[in-house]
């Protein structure tokens, strides 16, 4: 979820650079006769070409991800012990985050052999404490950043 919303902030940023991009390509293409205006219009044109590019290449990265992990991963569910140990124990103050925490716990506890890999940007799970409890339960591989966990993630046998 938190990809997805990340992803929505991109294109949202990406559009805004966009009309930003097709309002100055507007104001030189007005200006025929001068030189630099023509040569600003072409390289306008080209910054909107790359910035097209690179939101597709954006989402053929994320969605190729996702594609992996629906096939290789295991999903979390979330059950009533898990909504009553998070109201009881909070080691987050945000309430979504500490019961994300609480079901990543209780899945981990129920899985002890299997190998876990953490991705999140939320400073929140960076606290020790929540570190520590993470470490108890075996998530011992923590990624900050997309781009470390797609090489970490890729780079792990097919099953």
């Amino acid at each position: 979820m938190e990809a997805f919303s990340v992803l929505n902030g991109m294109h949202r940023s990406r559009n805004q650079f966009r009309n930003q991009l097709d309002q100055q390509i507007g104001e030189m293409s007005r200006d025929s006769t001068s030189a630099h205006a023509r040569e600003l219009l072409f390289l306008l044109e080209q910054a909107r070409i790359a910035s097209d590019k690179l939101l597709e290449d954006i989402d053929t990265r994320l969605f190729s991800t996702v594609g992996r992990l629906s096939r290789d991963a295991e999903l979390i569910g979330l059950t009533g012990e898990i909504l009553e140990e998070q109201r009881k124990t909070i080691l987050i103050k945000e309430p979504t985050d500490n019961l994300i925490l609480h079901c990543i716990l209780a899945h981990a506890r129920e899985h002890p052999a299997e190998d876990k890999a953490f991705l999140t940007g939320d400073k929140a799970f960076r606290d020790p404490k929540v570190q520590n409890e993470l470490d108890i339960v075996g998530v011992t591989k923590s990624f900050r950043e997309g781009k470390q966990f797609r090489m970490w993630f890729v780079s792990q046998p097919r099953s």
